[in-house]
C-alpha cells in the first residue's frame, strides 16, 4: 500500500457527525461492511443501515467502515475510509485515502475548500489534512490555519503524477 492520506477533523460534535452520515448515506455512499469495536467487544455489520450503526455508536463503540466509489461534495474517490473514535474532548473523525488516488481525484486547493466546507458543517474546531499522520507538521499539506512548507512538495507529486497520466494515456 502507498502513502495514505488523512484528513482529520478534531472536537466534533456527534451530533454534527450523525448529520454527516446522514448526508452521506442519502447521497448514495454506504458502506458494505463496518466495524465496530468497544471496550470489550468487537461486532462487523453487513450492509449496514445508518440506525444500526447509530444503535452501535451510542453503546459507545468506535466505528470504522471504508466506502467506495465515494462522491460527496463533488469530491469523487475511488474508496474512502472513515473512522470516528471519542476522545477527551468530543470526537476525531478521521477520512483517509491513497496519496496517490487523491492527487488523481482532485488539486490541492479543491481539496482545501472540499475539506473547508465540510469542515465548517461539522463545525469543528481544528483540522489537518497530509499524510498519515496529518497532525504531524512534517506531513501536513494543510490545516485550519494556513499551508504548511510541505505544500511545495505536494506541487512536486502533483506534478509527477500529471506526466505519469500524461505518458500513460497516449
Amino acid at each position: 500500500m502507498e502513502n495514505l492520506s488523512e484528513i482529520l477533523f478534531k472536537e466534533v460534535c456527534k451530533v454534527n457527525i450523525l448529520e454527516f452520515l446522514d448526508q452521506l448515506w442519502e447521497s448514495g455512499n454506504t458502506p458494505t461492511l463496518v466495524s465496530c469495536s468497544g471496550t470489550e467487544s468487537f461486532v462487523e455489520l453487513y450492509s449496514p443501515s445508518i440506525l444500526q450503526i447509530k444503535e452501535r455508536w451510542d453503546k459507545g463503540y468506535a466505528i470504522y467502515f471504508t466506502l467506495k466509489n465515494f462522491d460527496f461534495l463533488g469530491l469523487k474517490l475511488p474508496w474512502l475510509n472513515l473512522d470516528i473514535s471519542e476522545v477527551d474532548v468530543g470526537y476525531e473523525l478521521s477520512l483517509t485515502i491513497e496519496e496517490i488516488d487523491l492527487w488523481k481525484a482532485t488539486s490541492v486547493e479543491a481539496l482545501r475548500d472540499w475539506v473547508s466546507t465540510l469542515a465548517n458543517r461539522l463545525d469543528v474546531v481544528e483540522y489537518f489534512a497530509g499524510i498519515m499522520p496529518a497532525i504531524d507538521e512534517d506531513t501536513c499539506y494543510f490545516n485550519k490555519e494556513g499551508i504548511p512548507s510541505v505544500y511545495t512538495k505536494i506541487q512536486h507529486v502533483s506534478r509527477e503524477i500529471e506526466g505519469w497520466s500524461a505518458r500513460n494515456d497516449r
